[in-house]
């Protein structure tokens, strides 16, 4: 993991630890329900093919901007 010097508190990274596991748990989501849709399609999923399923992932909890769920499908 790359270490870097910042004058930035520990609150704030603590948040921006929070957001990355968000991040990661999103992007596992995805990948996760790519590959079940592959072994039982064999197809892979767009864009637009994820959107049904992360609809409203910002406000059951995820606490993510809609352009970063956007960017992880």
């Amino acid at each position: 993991m790359a270490r870097f010097r910042s004058e930035v508190g520990p609150a704030i990274l603590a948040g921006v630890a929070r957001t990355i596991e968000k991040v990661v748990f999103l992007w596992n989501y995805c990948d996760e329900l790519s590959i079940k849709v592959w072994e039982r399609e064999r197809r892979f999923l767009s864009g637009y093919d994820f959107h049904p399923f992360t609809k409203g992932a910002g406000k059951a909890g995820l606490d993510l901007h809609s352009g970063t769920i956007q960017c992880c499908r």
